[in-house]
Parts: C-alpha cells; sequence; structure tokens
C-alpha cells in the first residue's frame, strides 16, 4: 500500500484505539490491547461502513420485518453470520 494511504488507515485505527500512534524517535504504531482481545470485527468497524449491512440488499428504503423485499429474511441470515464471523475471529486467531 501506498505509505500516505497506509499512514491514513493506521490514524483511523488509532482514533478507535485499535492501535496506538506513538511520534518521535523509535516511534511508530503499535496494537492498542492484546491481539487476543481486538477482534476482526472492530478492525473492519474502523475502516467501512457497517451500516450499509444492517440496510436492504435490494436498497429498498422501505424494507423490514414487517414489509420484506424478496430476499430479506436470506440475506438477514448472510449478514448475522457474517458479523458473528468478524466478532468471533481474532488478530490472535489469523
Amino acid at each position: 500500500a501506498p505509505p500516505n494511504y497506509l499512514g491514513k488507515l493506521l490514524q483511523q485505527l488509532a482514533s478507535y484505539g485499535v492501535v496506538i500512534s506513538q511520534k518521535g524517535l523509535g516511534g511508530g504504531f503499535r496494537l492498542g490491547r492484546a491481539p487476543e482481545k481486538i477482534s476482526i470485527y472492530e478492525v473492519v468497524e474502523c475502516l467501512e461502513d457497517m451500516d450499509r449491512w444492517s440496510r436492504c440488499f435490494m436498497k429498498r428504503s422501505q424494507c423490514s420485518g414487517a414489509s420484506p423485499c424478496r430476499v430479506h429474511s436470506k440475506w438477514k441470515a448472510i449478514r448475522e453470520k457474517n458479523i458473528n464471523f468478524l466478532k468471533e475471529l481474532t488478530l490472535a486467531k489469523i
């Protein structure tokens, strides 16, 4: 990754406490907590718009449990499975 892009990603992770930034001689970035305590979901949440996962797959604004689109129940199951997977997976595990 280009240094500028990588720097922005690291700063974003630092603003969420996933990493800690230290300036000056010997500075850099390090994990904010033990890798066993940082889920992949936390990392992704810092860098992605996780709200889009809760929106309708078909982009219907009125889609809900009361008025579902054609893929509502299948998307809900996939979404929940993916989110749970990311929450259970830690940096230490990968």
